[in-house]
């Protein structure tokens, strides 16, 4: 693929991943494109019309289900193996896969018991090797005998060989002390995830229109909200504490079940007991509450207890729900409950072997036949995979032959997964910006790290792949990744050791960073202080003109000018340094003058010092105390105090009540100073609308993934316009506009930027650093320097402050304009300041409420009747948006952190007589407010001519 026919690389959802989308064809004489072709992994696939299965058509819920353990990191984490097995250079020789709970798969082996069974039922002609022992013959014989024709390639009942869930109930019933177990409540499944799929499809159905949903914990095993997007339910997130060791607290179940009722109807809770990603362990007393919990709320159970045998703190303890329950009594006894078990973990890790179980408890005998049927339909689970959880719930007991090598076997490898637990907790608590809980149990650990989001960097430069904690689900404004503690002790050593080195590294480069950052803070202030002198300069000229001193009798008239401070930046820090710290004397001032040396053509500032006598009136030059007219000394801060809470500076002015019509008179004058053109696309030779349709809709992807202010994106697509609209470029360069764009807004925008390096990198590096770079000063030369550029989004926001709007409303017209930007030729002839208010009223005209108001008329400047037509074309955009190939505003708006306000509105309906109707009732309440104001001040004024 040639360089001219590469237009855009994106990373998907949930992680960096890239991809290209390249035009096939030149455009025609009208820049349209004849056809196009995506390249996704490298993978052609063609949108023509000879598949009748297309991305178009496909189903919506697959195409919104994401599972962060096998996602874009760890695909891309195995495009590097390939790579090094080339013999490409890397810094690393191999990739540690820290990623995923796969036991055998980081070296751990398997245990003989098990494999020797599973080695007689899959080839009965072992069972005359003397060198295998009778109870493994003897187990092996039972499996058997429980099957069709005496072979496990023959098929099962549906919930499974007879025998072993007779099995399965016994061992349940050991585990709970006594409890009775039902075998005709087991149903034998592929694995874990295979029952929890198949119990979860049961609800999906609609309750009073409302969608059913899952509550599960944040954070949580993707496996969950997979399946949720699968069977188009709605997830409804509690969050851990983890600053209680991830403990679960039943004011936030409150809380969540509460906010999700106005979406949806709770109907699910999922408790992971020893926690996925977290480890922690649920003691007694919490799993009483979650149970009284969902007695209330009328919630079933979903226990997902496949770790139940990783448990490494000497404090905790194992309970499973089902004889807390049952120990409960009445009423709880009789709640219903689906409990999990798996091969996959605990010390057995037979992952591939996908052997699992479910035990459902109280469900309605109606509603299990229909579960049985479902079932049926998928014919049986893997033979072998029952075996082996035959082994795990019927191993060898004292006596038997097997019983001294198992639990030898089982017993190293609980203990070495102990010592790698606390090894994985204290390595990373040692590092500095890094938290770890305890892992209290399973197989993960879920640190936090107070940096920005760089988990790629890990995968890139030490060769460790772990998944981000966006995949499992974290509170706004936290940054976590899950890693395992599987890999075997000197490997795990191995890890732990790059981890360190990386993090050294990182951290010394962010301290760089802040370094600069403080240094720019305060060069910022050295500014305000000189323009401080420069106004009482000016005042105390105007204050000698009016008392009759003449032009020669200033000991210096020259202006203090201040363009260029910065590249004397050092020298002025010291002087200003030592003006605060030094004590002047009452006879003698001394006094820092700032002026451009003529001789230097750099003009860089000099500093001169004029020494004066403080009996002479205080001239143009003087910055010193004075009797008269006395200037404060100002202190110079250092450095920045690190508990400064890192606000906005809209946040911080918006906070203000007195500023906030100041700012929207002067965001108003200013969005005439810096707009596109609306025609620009007609004029460009190369590139057309649907190109940059694309390319927006790839931005959105990529500030969504590295968690951008929102204003980031908008001002990003406002450079590349205002870029475009005076300089042509050819399609194969329309990304790098589009990359140095965000680089530069972000730069702008952001505390923490990303690296120019994390931008090329997305770009699957179709670009360097050196390119992004020249494009940086291409762009800022022809947007003279001008970054402040006001949006659609700042002015909403403006909107939001003033008229104190609610959270769903203001993602709704949020959501709505973003949908504008991916269409420049119908909406850049609008102002930002129209889009915010035509979103807006949008927004309002959804969530029940009035479409405008009085009150929005003289916030805003509008009337509904200067907006009517872009709120008809932004409801127009929102009705094609099922139709719309480019996803990435619509899927955004579908998660939970927006409300899911893209999942739950449809089109709205306007015609001509709904905008008079508002209209009319605008003027009404003007009128009524009018002769309000009128009578009261006739009252007054009769009140008045009374009391004379």
């Amino acid at each position: 693929m040639s360089s001219a026919s590469r237009l855009l690389s994106a990373c998907r959802p949930g992680g960096l991943r890239p991809y290209c989308v390249a035009f096939s064809q030149p455009p025609d004489v009208k820049g349209n494109v004849s056809s196009v072709q995506v390249t996704i992994n490298r993978t052609m696939a063609t949108a023509s019309s000879e598949k009748f299965l297309t991305i178009d058509n496909l189903n919506p819920c697959i195409k919104v289900m994401e599972y962060a353990v096998r996602g874009p990191l760890v695909i891309r984490a195995t495009e590097i193996e390939k790579e090094l097995e080339k013999g490409v250079k890397k810094p690393f020789k191999d990739v540690i896969r820290a990623n995923i709970g796969d036991c055998h798969a980081m070296g751990q082996k398997p245990i003989t018991f098990f494999r020797q069974v599973l080695g007689l039922v899959l080839y009965p002609g072992l069972f005359d090797d003397p060198s295998i022992t009778d109870d493994v013959k003897e187990r092996a014989r039972t499996i058997l005998s429980g099957t069709r024709g005496c072979s496990v390639g023959s098929y099962t009942d549906s919930a499974g060989i007879e025998v072993i869930r007779k099995h399965v109930a016994q061992y349940i019933q050991d585990r709970d002390g006594g409890i009775p177990s039902d075998p005709d409540n087991i149903i034998l499944s592929t694995g874990a995830s295979g029952a929890i799929k198949n119990i979860l499809a049961l609800f999906h159905a609609k309750i009073d229109g409302k969608k059913s949903g899952v509550m599960v914990p944040i954070p949580q095993y993707p496996l969950y909200s997979a399946s949720i997007a699968e069977f188009d339910l709605q997830q409804v997130e509690y969050y851990l504490d983890e600053s209680k060791k991830w403990g679960l607290d039943i004011g936030e179940l409150q809380r969540s079940v509460t906010e999700a009722r106005k979406v949806c109807v709770p109907r699910v809770i999922v408790v992971i007991n020893p926690g996925n990603p977290t480890g922690q362990v649920l003691t007694r007393q919490n799993i009483e509450e979650i149970i009284k919990f969902a007695y209330k709320e009328r919630l079933f159970i979903f226990a997902d207890e496949v770790y139940q045998d990783n448990v490494y703190d000497k404090d905790s303890q194992f309970h499973s729900f089902k004889k807390v329950l049952t120990e409960m009594g009445e009423p709880y006894s009789r709640m219903e409950m689906a409990s999990f078990m798996s091969v996959s973990k605990g010390y057995m890790g037979e992952c591939g072997i996908r052997g699992g179980y479910a035990e459902i408890l109280n469900m309605h005998p109606d509603v299990k036949a229909m579960l049985l049927k479902a079932i049926s339909a998928q014919l049986c689970s893997s033979t072998i995979g029952q075996a082996a959880i035959d082994c795990v719930v019927n191993p060898p007991k004292p006596g038997e032959p097997s019983y001294e090598l198992f639990v030898k076997e089982k017993n190293n490898v609980l203990q070495s997964l102990k010592r790698r637990a606390e090894m994985v907790t204290n390595t990373f608590n040692s590092f500095e910006g890094f938290s770890c809980n305890p892992v209290m149990g399973a197989m993960y650990a879920f640190p936090q790290f107070k940096l920005p989001p760089k988990a790629i960097e890990a995968a890139k430069k030490v060769g460790i792949c772990i998944v981000p904690g966006s995949g499992f689900g974290q509170k706004e404004g936290t940054y976590h990744f899950r890693t395992t503690i599987l890999p075997q002790e000197e490997d795990l050593k191995k890890m732990l050791s790059m981890f360190d080195g990386f993090h050294k590294e990182f951290m010394s480069q962010v301290k760089r960073r802040k370094t600069e950052m403080a240094t720019l803070s305060q060069n910022e202030q050295n500014m305000n202080i000189l323009r401080e002198v420069e106004v009482k300069k000016e005042a105390r000229m105007d204050d000698r003109a009016a008392r009759g001193f003449t032009e020669k009798e200033n000991l210096d008239t020259k202006p203090i000018r201040v363009d260029n401070v910065f590249k004397g930046r050092e020298n002025l820090k010291n002087i200003l340094r030592s003006k605060c710290e030094n004590v002047v004397p009452a006879v003698q001032s001394s006094i820092a003058i700032y002026q451009d040396d003529e001789d230097d053509e750099e003009a860089d500032v000099s500093i001169k010092s004029v020494t004066m006598e403080m009996s002479e009136p205080p001239n143009a030059a003087t910055a010193s105390t004075s009797s008269r007219n006395p200037l404060q000394e100002l202190p110079l801060p250092v450095s920045k105090p690190e508990n400064i809470s890192m606000i906005t500076d809209r946040e911080r002015f918006l906070q203000i009540f007195e500023y906030r019509y100041d700012i929207l008179k002067y965001m108003l004058e200013a969005e005439h100073r810096s707009r596109p053109k609306s025609n620009y696309l007609q004029k460009q030779p190369d590139i057309n609308a649907h190109m940059r349709t694309v390319l927006v809709d790839w931005m959105v992807e990529v500030c969504e993934e590295y968690k951008l202010d929102p204003e980031t994106l908008y001002l990003s697509i406002s450079y590349v316009d205002r870029f475009l609209s005076y300089m042509s470029v050819v399609r194969g360069k329309l990304q790098l506009v589009g990359t140095t764009a965000m680089y530069i807004a972000a730069k702008y925008e952001e505390i923490y930027p990303p690296d120019a390096s994390d931008f090329v990198y997305i770009t699957d590096e179709t670009y360097t650093n050196k390119q992004v770079l020249r494009m940086e000063q291409l762009i800022l030369k022809v947007l003279s320097f001008d970054l402040s550029t006001p949006t659609a989004y700042a002015f909403l926001c403006l909107y939001v402050a003033i008229e104190n709007i609610s959270d769903t409303v203001k993602y709704l017209a949020m959501f709505f304009c973003e949908l504008a930007l991916l269409d420049a030729e119908t909406f850049l002839p609008y102002l930002p300041s129209q889009l915010a208010a035509a979103g807006l009223a949008l927004a309002r005209h959804h969530h029940g409420e009035a479409l405008w108001t009085r009150s929005l008329t003289e916030t805003t400047g509008y009337t509904v009747s200067n907006i009517r037509d872009l709120i008809c074309l932004l409801n127009r955009a929102h009705q094609k948006m099922g139709t719309m190939k480019q996803r990435a505003i619509v899927d955004k708006y579908r998660t939970s952190k927006y409300l899911c306000v893209a999942d739950c509105r449809e089109p709205a309906m306007f015609c001509a007589t709904d905008f008079d109707t508002v209209a009319n009732a605008i003027a009404r309440e003007h009128e009524e407010a009018v002769d309000r104001e009128t009578n009261e001040n006739v009252r007054k004024m009769i009140s008045s001519l009374l009391f004379e």
